[in-house]
């Protein structure tokens, strides 16, 4: 062969192996974000047949190049709470959502078949029958102290009857009809609701105050029996009685299945779980068939990635045919426009379905849609509609590409792995709603009684056409007689509703950037950049007009600085921020005094007289600093009752704890 077709295979060889190197790349990113949707927010972005998908396809890639296939177990670990090393590794479960595999993975043994929730996997660790710890799954091996939720979650005693060592594992949950209530709470004051009862639960128990688990009714449901000094059983049932016997709620349902079983009997214990689970509110994904016989799921081992003694078989997310009839265009406040499959009603556990989200034009693309065509429809986890396929697929729909609001023109663009829709227009009406919803939110502007379908009646009337105009009061009093004739609206609402921007008018740097909607550039991102300024508006502005490198901040990359740049070098922009900066009162969390200069300070436990937030506030206004974990640099835990884990280990490292009482007298 000639050298230069060698060099030809060679080069050939290498853009093959690069190509197979960035398809996984795209696929491992795929995954973290589904990941950090689901385990973060409690949110399903694709189904789970298709996630399976994707891991199968990047397990498959890396074996066949010869590149080691690390899987990632639970939920991401944050740096809100300490960590916990598992003594009892959490490892995932093997799938699957075939009934004969389970046939096959009897062996002639008993099996108990169990609920698999779809919660918030945690365990508990008790020493001496006390409980000295509760974590949740992290990453399999290391999770997150949460012990000081403890006392306000159901389920699981603080004190065992017996002073024994005890480790068991197993899931927080919200019950159906406390989840309804909530949402029900949170829609009466024009908030967000949770789409998932698992996203309700991964918010609670992740929220700085400890009681929202108490007020939103988390429970704990025990599935597993880690290790224990005083029982000696030999049965999984054994077990779970065991945990019963001890002030455990376990399992809702919990079945023997005999060595003879046949497929059958195995579809109608799978049914059975289901119906009580869903009678009794709880959320479950699938049932978990693990062996009996203890010695026997010992003797089988485990893999790097999941024991070998169980096995979990998921849903099969229910399916329909119906007839696509076309898409709804949706704009957002980013100039994105959302599109969305239009079909005739089909009827899914109870619920009437007529739309599903496309997501964007790739997607759009893929199924090769015509009115008319048979699609498949899932409702993924029960909650999210899905187009799986298209039948017919005789792809003659045209997506008009004319924003539906402003009647400008529709373009493509590629901000990341995937084609998007935008409308052209910076003035579009229903991007200035999204824009201002974003605004008004609690993490913004906290502008109680505008809700997004006020707000569109209001840049509708052109009453709203930029940030600055919510605080002219001499326009709102221009409009009034227009406003309370709005139906449901009235005089009350209209009084109601300045006093709130008034009220809003003092505020946090912090949440100020939020609100203003800089891409790229959230919650995390503007409290650092106010720390950055001290919480001074004269500080943020001078920065900008010296074109400041905010990669200096830690955690930020060229993309958040340039696109802090790009949205204040549009002279529109900046000048609407410095409107705005004049007419509000920029309230700071600077010392008032540097009485505690130097130290630092941990809180543990609950007040009655004051909230954590207050007491963190107090600590900064006069000089110390508010941490969130226990270390050697910690100077006084503040400890109020039902303390954690916080306190044991301030005795630990001998740092003075002191009552509420005590740490105010610093400050006198």
């Amino acid at each position: 062969m000639s050298l230069w077709y060698n060099i030809y295979i060679i080069g050939f060889l290498i853009e093959k192996r690069e190509r197979i190197m960035n398809e996984i790349q795209v696929l491992e990113s795929k995954i973290k974000e589904y990941d950090n949707a689901y385990f973060e927010k409690g949110e399903s972005y694709i189904s789970d047949a298709e996630y399976d998908s994707l891991v199968a396809e990047l397990h498959r890639l890396k074996a066949n190049n010869h590149i080691e296939y690390q899987e990632t177990i639970g939920e991401s670990l944050s740096g809100k709470f300490d960590k916990i090393q598992h003594i009892h590794p959490m490892k995932s479960l093997k799938k699957t959502k075939d009934v004969h595999e389970i046939m096959s993975f009897r062996n002639n043994h008993e099996l108990v078949i169990m609920p698999k929730f779809d919660g918030i996997s945690c365990s508990l660790t008790y020493k001496n029958g006390t409980l000295v710890s509760m974590a949740t799954r992290g990453n399999g091996k290391i999770g997150e102290d949460i012990t000081d939720r403890a006392p306000y979650i159901e389920g699981f005693p603080l004190e065992l009857m017996n002073n024994e060592d005890l480790c068991v594992s197993g899931e927080l949950v919200v019950l159906k009809n406390d989840f309804d209530k909530i949402n029900l709470k949170l829609k009466n004051s024009n908030l967000k609701e949770f789409k998932l009862q698992r996203s309700l639960v991964a918010g609670t128990v992740r929220n700085d105050d400890p009681i929202l688990c108490k007020r939103h009714c988390v429970r704990f449901f025990a599935y597993n029996l880690l290790s224990s000094s005083c029982n000696e059983s030999k049965s999984k049932i054994e077990d779970l009685n065991y945990l019963f016997s001890n002030g455990f709620s376990y399992t809702t349902y919990t079945d023997m299945i005999y060595p003879n079983f046949d497929e059958k009997e195995i579809i109608e214990h799978i049914a059975d779980v289901k119906r009580i689970s869903n009678d009794m509110g709880i959320p479950i994904d699938g049932v978990v068939f693990t062996y009996n016989d203890k010695s026997y799921s010992k003797l089988l081992g485990e893999t790097e990635h999941h024991p070998n003694h169980s096995i979990a078989f998921k849903f099969l997310d229910e399916e329909h045919i119906t007839q696509f009839r076309g898409v709804e265009l949706t704009p957002t406040r980013t100039g994105m426009v959302s599109l969305v499959a239009v079909f005739d009603p089909v009827n899914i556990n109870g619920s009437e379905i007529t739309r599903a989200s496309l997501h964007n034009i790739d997607v759009f693309e893929s199924l090769e849609l015509g009115i008319g065509d048979r699609i498949n429809i899932i409702k993924s986890n029960d909650i999210i509609p899905k187009i799986t396929d298209n039948l017919d697929r005789s792809n003659t729909y045209q997506i008009n590409m004319i924003c539906p609001c402003c009647g400008e023109k529709l373009i493509i663009e590629q901000p990341k792995n995937a084609r998007y829709l935008y409308c052209s227009n910076e003035n579009c009406s229903m991007k200035l709603v999204a824009k201002f919803s974003h605004f008004c939110s609690r993490e913004g502007m906290n502008i109680e009684g505008l809700s997004d379908a006020t707000l569109e009646k209001f840049v509708n009337m052109k009453i709203l056409n930029q940030f600055s105009d919510i605080f002219d009061m001499d326009d709102w009093n221009k409009y009034k007689n227009d406003i309370v004739s709005i139906d449901g609206f009235g005089i009350k609402s209209f009084h109601n509703l300045m006093n709130s921007i008034e009220k809003s008018k003092k505020v946090l740097l912090s949440n100020f950037i939020n609100a203003l909607g800089i891409p790229l550039v959230g919650k995390k991102a503007s409290e650092e950049i106010s720390k950055k300024c001290k919480g001074k508006i004269n500080n943020f502005i001078s920065l900008l007009l010296e074109k400041y490198d905010w990669t200096k901040i830690s955690d930020f990359g060229e993309k958040i600085n340039s696109s802090i740049h790009d949205y204040f070098d549009n002279d529109s922009n900046f000048n609407e921020m410095m409107k705005l900066s004049y007419k509000l009162n920029f309230i700071t969390s600077e010392a008032k005094s540097n009485i505690l200069n130097n130290m630092n300070f941990v809180v543990t436990g609950n007040f009655e007289e004051l909230s954590r937030d207050e007491i963190k506030e107090m600590i900064e206004e006069n000089g110390g600093s508010f941490k969130t974990s226990v270390s050697k640099k910690t100077n006084y835990l503040i400890c109020g009752n039902n303390a954690g884990s916080k306190l044991n280990k301030a005795k630990d490292l001998s740092i003075p704890v002191i009552t509420l009482d005590e740490f105010k007298k610093f400050l006198k």
